[in-house]
């Protein structure tokens, strides 16, 4: 019995063992089943992170090959974009002044027909060869042509470049023509064709200004016309969003609210109600003609800040009305650009490729009658641009300024045109300069320091010297040939400084009597006859406006000793506004120029002799009579046409990529 339990309890137990070593394999088992599936969820995990990698890693192979691609394609685009220019006028003589259509379809310019002495406006299709006048009928010179925004009308000016003349609307066809008796200069129109803005004044060469000029807006709609802007602007172009007025001027605002005219050619903008005016560019560069492009993003201007006078664009934010990027050039197949007008609906651009140059030249003439007796002889070409020009007492040597491209440094030269060497050569506008009595001085006007001042250098280049201090004038001084005392000139009026002047402000200064006390009618001194007793000049009208251009009467006689004036009326002068004047050798007559023609005048007789007539510039000192015989004039060189320039973007030939 005992063994019998023994064996039953042996059996008990060993069923109990090996249940319980079942129980711990199939733990066992479970364990590593679940090991097993954590391994396989980590290595499903790790499997789903590698294809997710690779897939991030596909994606962008794929962004850097569209942008390869795209890369190549703007590389492929930018080098099959191109640059197409066309001249679109090819007559002899001057076309200028061009604006396109909106539809760029046709555009309108200024020229002078064959058959004709006036100045019209033409009509012509793009890619066309036959122009029409829409303005043939009209007796005086017309010019400035603008489009309206939707192409119905164009506004322009007939009468005078400087002096009396009006603004006008007429169809795109030339009909309905409307005089709005309004004399302005340069009118474009606002966005919505309701007004026109101008200018004041005008001019032909835009290194020579010959008058003040201020902007003003006038309405269509109810003939209202007020100034937006007092100080100097010219070319004003409406933005096409109509919150910008964009223009050049050769003076600033200073930060104390000082207007001052600096000389400098800049580009300015204010808000058509006149705020907001500041400078897009401020700097010694010829900037000017300045548009917009057709979004109003970008001004582009000519300049010659590259050498050439080219074409530049640069960015704009109308909100801030400021420029948002670096200067660029444009090319032009053309060694000028001027007169500058941008489409309204592309990049398409047409401009003038000159302007009118002038040369200096001489010929022989009698000295009794005044009668030419030879032919011209150029002495300096075109190329220098001479804009002021003068001989010494004993005509040994000349002084004259200009320069390439409309530059203005001072030169001189022999009688003859050769021998000629700079005197200045830095890059200021250096202008109008005249021999001292003892010719071993010169006078010149600057904008060295800021404004327009008179200066003082020697003929071998040395001994520079400031005259003037806060003048701000065009006009050099004239040195008295006995008392060595100086006759410094600014508008209407006259002055005499001490020998020796140092940097005189005008304050320290008392004016000299007008040729009329009581109706303001004033002289501009010229020269001097020897011994100093009387000061000769240029007589004028007394202004309406003080932004109004002189008006002359003839010559002013000064006489130092009785303090009074003789003026000798000249009716085929009057009302002229760039007249030049100088002496004889024997001083019996007074030489007198305009733009077209020369006259001697006796100065005890008034009797006026024709010498001359060609188109000629205007101003001080350009004619001189020489004691060999020889008559100094400057004659213009004018050949203009209209160029065409456009983008032309080719597709893209199919490749293998």
């Amino acid at each position: 019995a005992m063994a019998a339990a023994l064996m039953v309890m042996m059996g008990v137990t060993f069923w109990f063992w090996n249940q319980a070593e079942q129980t711990e394999q199939q733990r066992q088992l479970v364990v590593t089943e679940k090991q097993e599936a954590e391994t396989q969820r980590d290595l499903a995990v790790s499997a789903q992170q590698e294809a997710e990698e690779q897939k991030d890693a596909a994606q962008k192979s794929a962004v850097i090959e569209k942008n390869a691609r795209k890369t190549e394609t703007h590389k492929r685009l930018l080098a099959e974009r191109n640059w197409i220019f066309s001249c679109l006028t090819f007559n002899s003589g001057v076309e200028d002044q061009p604006s396109l259509a909106p539809d760029n379809e046709s555009l309108v310019y200024s020229a002078r027909n064959r058959s004709r002495i006036h100045t019209g406006i033409h009509l012509i299709r793009v890619g066309g060869t036959r122009s029409i006048e829409l303005t043939e009928d009209m007796t005086a010179d017309a010019f400035d042509p603008r489009f309206s925004p939707d192409g119905q009308f164009i506004a322009f000016r007939s009468g005078s470049r400087q002096g009396a003349g009006s603004l006008y609307v007429m169809e795109a066809t030339g009909e309905g023509r409307r005089r709005l008796d309004i004399n302005g200069h340069a009118p474009d129109w606002s966005p919505d064709g309701t007004r026109l803005v101008y200018a004041t004044g005008s001019y032909t060469n835009p290194a020579a200004r010959p008058e003040p000029s201020s902007l003003r807006i006038l309405n269509l709609e109810t003939d209202k016309d007020i100034e937006i802007y007092a100080g100097d602007s010219v070319d004003p172009r409406w933005s096409p969003d109509g919150q910008w007025i964009v223009f050049w001027t050769i003076g600033k605002v200073e930060e104390d609210g000082r207007y001052t005219i600096t000389g400098r050619r800049d580009l300015g903008i204010l808000k058509p109600d006149g705020t907001d005016f500041h400078l897009i560019t401020d700097d010694i560069d010829f900037d000017w003609s300045p548009s917009w492009s057709s979004d109003g993003s970008k001004l582009l201007f000519c300049s010659d800040r590259g050498g050439p006078m080219g074409i530049w664009k640069v960015d704009f934010d109308s909100e801030s009305g400021q420029v948002t990027s670096t200067l660029r050039a444009l090319p032009t197949p053309t060694d000028f650009a001027g007169r500058l007008d941008v489409s309204r609906i592309d990049n398409s651009m047409v401009y003038s490729n000159g302007f009118a140059r002038p040369m200096m030249s001489r010929m022989k003439i009698d000295l009794n009658t005044f009668q030419v007796t030879g032919l011209p002889e150029t002495i300096i070409d075109e190329t220098l641009s001479v804009n002021f020009f003068q001989l010494n007492t004993d005509g040994s040597k000349a002084v004259f300024s200009g320069g390439p491209l409309g530059s203005t440094e001072i030169y001189t030269a022999n009688p003859d045109g050769t021998g000629i060497r700079h005197l200045t050569n830095d890059g200021f506008r250096n202008i109008a300069p005249k021999f001292s009595s003892t010719a071993d001085k010169i006078f010149f006007n600057s904008n060295r320091n800021g404004s327009y001042e008179s200066w003082e250098i020697g003929v071998d280049g040395g001994r520079l010297r400031q005259l003037t201090d806060g003048w701000n004038t065009f006009i050099p001084p004239i040195e008295h040939p006995v008392t060595g005392e100086y006759i410094q000139s600014t508008e209407e009026q006259w002055y005499v400084l001490p020998a020796g002047a140092d940097r005189v402000a005008r304050d320290e200064v008392k004016p000299m009597p007008k040729v009329n006390q009581k109706t303001g009618d004033w002289m501009l001194p010229t020269t001097f006859r020897s011994g100093g007793s009387q000061l000769i000049g240029i007589a004028n009208q007394a202004r309406t406006n003080p932004s109004d251009p002189p008006s002359s009467l003839g010559i002013g006689v000064f006489d130092f000793e009785t303090e009074s004036y003789k003026v000798i009326n000249i009716a085929s002068v009057k009302n002229s506004n760039t007249l030049g004047l100088t002496l004889s050798p024997d001083e019996s007559h007074g030489i007198l120029s305009d733009s077209r023609r020369i006259i001697a005048v006796n100065l005890e007789t008034s009797q006026v002799i024709p010498v001359l007539e060609a188109p000629l510039i205007g101003g001080q000192s350009i004619t001189t009579v020489t004691s060999d015989g020889y008559l100094y004039y400057c004659p213009m060189r004018d050949e203009r046409n209209i160029w065409l320039s456009e983008i032309e973007d080719v597709p893209m030939q199919p490749t293998d990529n």
